[in-house]
């Protein structure tokens, strides 16, 4: 019972009864607030990748077509 009683007086020094208080309109802008903490980063432009498509006839190929 000790214990449970330095908690009590712990929690009525601070008036606090709930462990879990914080200012008034703490988060009303809270996402507004950490948005602007956070700092900006710079996202890499993807590589441009070029390709082209080729088909090789040569004549062995169109004779073993016949």
């Amino acid at each position: 019972m000790k214990h449970n009683n330095e908690h009590s007086q712990i929690l009525e020094r601070v008036s606090r009864h709930d462990g879990m208080t914080v200012p008034e309109g703490y988060f009303a802008d809270f996402a507004a607030r950490m948005e602007a903490a956070i700092p900006e980063r710079r996202v890499a432009e993807p590589p441009v990748v070029r390709s082209t498509c080729c088909l090789l006839y040569t004549s062995d190929a169109a004779d073993e077509a016949d």
